[in-house]
């Protein structure tokens, strides 16, 4: 059960990606995060309605916090500004591999999983695979006013931190649920504290309070909000019940999604290619070989 979840919090994730790419292309960072994130807390917080704790562990809250300020504050953040940069196709992929890397050495180290041969062997289909969707050729769009202000070698350092933050914030949410096993009240805080930090940061930075002017497409935020939350529930779920070191890399194996989405909803942005569709077959294959250990 733990991947069925895992495989859904991915199509949520991906899925969410592709809309904030829609409408990042009209508006800000600022925008995006303050559009997205009520709805994000608006899913999570119905979930968690039907998961509330009896005995709440302030440790637990600790780790959950921890985990949202890191991942849904900071990951969501750095992911947003790459796909904003490099997107979906390209920002996804390297996030992937980088997410891999600390949630592998990180089980091994905070959670004492056991990693067998066989997690590793589909973690590095996942990662072959991300990395063969990453050097697909693609039509480039016209880089934003954000992308032209950054040169090309520092923006791929922004899905490499993303990566990073979440693979600490997912070890952080799996010490927080084995404290306190409620996934969707997890998730709750996390996607809480997050859209809070955000709102501090936009009513504080002068430069954030300019840039929150919608434009057309912002419509697109909700969306990707609710998918969010989606995702975050799910993840919660799939990490209550399975290793992160198998669930985690399952969850990032986003591009299979983006893939099938951007060939729906950005064929104006992404042309899909032969290249694409190995990686997506590879990555599949990372993902199988993971559920075995399951």
């Amino acid at each position: 059960m733990p991947i069925v979840f895992a495989v859904i919090a991915a199509f949520c994730f991906a899925t969410a990606a592709v809309l904030f790419t829609r409408g990042i292309a009209t508006n800000s960072l600022s925008v995006a995060g303050m559009i997205s994130l009520p709805f994000t807390v608006l899913v999570t917080g119905t979930f968690a309605i039907f998961d509330w704790p009896e005995a709440i562990s302030a440790t637990a809250v600790w780790w959950f916090v921890a985990g949202g300020l890191v991942g849904d504050g900071l990951g969501r953040a750095t992911f947003v500004s790459a796909v904003d940069r490099l997107g979906p196709s390209t920002a996804t992929p390297i996030q992937t591999a980088a997410y891999t890397a600390i949630a592998l050495l990180g089980c091994v180290l905070f959670l004492s999983e056991t990693v067998s041969p066989f997690r590793i062997i589909g973690a590095g289909l996942i990662v072959a695979g991300v990395w063969a969707v990453t050097l697909s050729p693609r039509v480039h769009t016209q880089p934003s006013s954000s992308a032209r202000r950054l040169r090309i070698h520092w923006a791929y350092m922004l899905p490499v931190a993303a990566g990073v933050t979440f693979g600490v914030s997912d070890i952080l949410r799996k010490l927080g649920l084995e404290e306190t096993p409620h996934p969707a009240f997890g998730a709750a805080i996390g996607s809480a504290t997050a859209a809070l930090v955000w709102s501090i940061a936009v009513v504080s930075v002068r430069a954030l309070r300019q840039s929150m002017r919608p434009g057309v497409g912002w419509g697109w935020f909700v969306g990707a909000g609710l998918f969010v939350g989606l995702a975050l529930v799910a993840t919660f779920t799939a990490f209550e019940g399975g290793d992160v070191s198998v669930v985690g890399p399952i969850i990032l194996a986003q591009p299979i999604g983006v893939v099938a989405l951007s060939a729906l909803l950005l064929r104006e942005h992404e042309v899909l290619s032969r290249q694409l569709v190995i990686g997506a077959v590879v990555t599949v294959a990372g993902v199988i070989s993971l559920s075995l250990t399951a």
